[in-house]
């Protein structure tokens, strides 16, 4: 069992490190279209190490898997252009939210009923991210970027949705390939209006992130998730808002505001209420059909 927390928390770790990362190649002034279409180029090929011909092929003549990579890049397209200019630490807590929009989109189309803990949670969130969008800026002024961290995780939570059912007929370690791969093709097209200096930093960033933030952080997490339930699993992940912003404060001197951290524990708060209401109607499910 300490093995599975030390697992999934070194994801989290991982995956945390990432917005801090993004977030220092945007004020080195890279483009972010090319700090993006590097990143996951590099991720495309690292994650052929896991390549198994006949699953890959299978998996891609399925539909659901292209708009499963489509969600997923349209994500990473909204953040990066969100992080333009959002300090890493907002980025961190609004890019976080999928599984707020995971109960919705459950309650608007699945037809999942919504308990009052979990619409509880969901007011709390909201409410946090009003928070932490003034906060985070240090000044109470909206700003357009914010749109793009609000709608990368709505695209998440659609592509969580897609990634339990394929999980229920494949394993989670063969859907890495062509996860990468997909979200890459999709990304592709943005080549010719993408910019790529000659300083070896921007290459070194996108290494890094292809890598500890994309191919390494996942297998972490599938070795954890294979020892504990999903809902410790998703709790810990959660863990992730933390490290980005321990990150860049270390990293990039970001300052942190009171009401900033009143916005964080709302919306961290909201998401144990969401996540283990979710959790435990799910676990009652699974009983049922023993």
């Amino acid at each position: 069992m300490r093995k599975a927390y030390f697992y999934l928390i070194v994801a989290a770790a991982l995956w945390g490190s990432s917005i801090p990362v993004v977030k220092l190649g945007l004020l080195h002034g890279y483009d972010s279209l090319g700090f993006l279409w590097a990143r996951l180029s590099m991720a495309a090929l690292l994650s052929l190490f896991f390549l198994k011909p006949s699953t890959a092929r299978s998996l891609l003549s399925q539909k659901s898997v292209w708009f499963w990579g489509l969600c997923n890049a349209g994500g990473f397209i909204f953040q990066f252009l969100g992080q333009r200019e959002a300090p890493a630490n907002q980025a961190a807590v609004l890019l976080n939210t999928s599984v707020i929009f995971v109960a919705l989109l459950s309650a608007l189309f699945l037809k999942e009923r919504l308990r009052w803990p979990a619409l509880l949670g969901i007011a709390l969130a909201f409410g946090g991210m009003v928070l932490v969008e003034g906060g985070g800026r240090g000044r109470w002024a909206f700003h357009p970027a914010d749109i793009f961290l609000v709608m990368a995780p709505v695209l998440w939570s659609v592509f969580i949705l897609i990634s339990k059912g394929l999980s229920q007929k494949w394993s989670q370690v063969s859907l890495l390939v062509p996860l990468n791969m997909v979200t890459f093709l999709f990304v592709a097209p943005i080549f010719p209006w993408s910019h790529f200096p000659r300083e070896p930093l921007f290459y070194l960033l996108s290494l890094y992130m292809a890598l500890f933030c994309t191919v390494i952080p996942y297998w972490f997490y599938f070795q954890g998730l294979r020892r504990v339930t999903p809902t410790v699993a998703s709790l810990l992940n959660s863990a992730q808002i933390f490290f980005s912003i321990l990150f860049g404060c270390f990293f990039l001197s970001e300052r942190l505001t009171v009401p900033f951290f009143v916005g964080l524990a709302a919306v961290f708060g909201g998401i144990v209420l969401v996540e283990s209401t979710r959790s435990g109607r799910e676990g009652k499910q699974e009983d049922s059909r023993v």
